[in-house]
């Protein structure tokens, strides 16, 4: 981090009680995660739509369980659908359908964007502003993309969640990759593989046809 203009400006940093400085640093590099973040979180609102493809991988440090699935995710304004390990959930900002493909069952219920745990494109977009603390740490590459990195540390302590971390791409200030890490040593990396933006999409995309899908069990939770 540059703090130091000149060796004058050095010396006299260093007469500095620690403490000050220790709280100089924090305060610049939570300033610095802030920033790369909405930066992201701008960018995104920016576009009509999205579709990423990703790589979802968990694993567990315990048991030594590790496995990673293919997904995708399309949003545009609060409606979106995530495919990820065989089930597929539609919103269209208004009702939440939940499609298990393997048992061909549809669950359907209201969408409430104040539920804890309920996911919406504007609460993923914009979920560091609350609850968390912010680091910056140093650019890394990603399969040799320049990206800036943040960690997240939640604020709550009882939480499970021990750390966040997400990587931006800096050319475009697209998320390239989010981590999450457990205090019970379990962890779940999304690695984006494609990111488009701007293609257009029907509002029908975003809602489940159960005329579309014969033999489809119906579970209304409305």
């Amino acid at each position: 981090m540059r703090f130091f203009k000149s060796i004058a400006a050095a010396v006299m940093m260093m007469s500095l009680p620690a403490a000050a400085v220790a709280q100089s640093d924090a305060a610049k590099s939570e300033s610095e995660a802030r920033a790369i973040l909405n930066e992201m979180s701008q960018a995104a609102k920016a576009c009509s739509t999205i579709e990423v493809s990703f790589t979802a991988t968990y694993a567990n440090k315990r048991t030594g369980d590790k496995h990673a699935s293919d997904g995708s995710l399309k949003v545009k304004g609060d409606a979106y659908v995530l495919d990820v390990n065989g089930m597929v959930t539609y919103s269209d900002g208004m009702t939440v359908y939940v499609w298990q493909k393997e048992a061909n069952e549809v669950d359907i219920s209201d969408c409430d964007p104040d539920a804890e745990g309920e996911m919406t494109p504007t609460k993923l977009f914009g979920a560091y502003k609350t609850g968390y603390k912010l680091r910056r740490l140093p650019d890394a590459a990603l399969s040799g993309v320049n990206c800036a990195q943040v960690d997240l540390y939640p604020v709550d302590k009882k939480t499970d969640v021990m750390r966040l971390r997400i990587s931006v791409e800096k050319a475009t200030m697209r998320i390239r990759q989010f981590e999450q890490s457990t205090k019970t040593g379990e962890s779940l990396t999304i690695t984006v593989k494609d990111f488009k933006v701007n293609k257009p999409m029907p509002d029908s995309a975003f809602k489940f046809d159960i005329g579309a899908h014969k033999g489809v069990e119906v579970v209304d939770l409305r």
